[in-house]
């Protein structure tokens, strides 16, 4: 699926996980919030910025 000029809740909504991506952040599931940016073709720099916006450690190694 092309996902350009989407925003993530678009990219959520369209493919029917916007219900459970609410649910893993009101868990603070935070593996599973990962894995549902990653369905959506997020990018690892924008999943980092998104978890720390949400208050989560990003975990992932920093690219060069």
């Amino acid at each position: 699926m092309n996902y350009s000029g989407m925003t993530l809740n678009e990219r959520l909504y369209k493919i029917g996980l916007i219900e459970e991506f609410e649910k893993a952040l009101a868990r603070k599931d935070r593996e599973k919030v990962i894995s549902i940016l990653n369905k959506v073709k997020v990018d690892k720099s924008s999943i980092r910025f998104i978890l720390k916006e949400l208050g989560f450690s990003s975990g992932l190694e920093e690219e060069e």
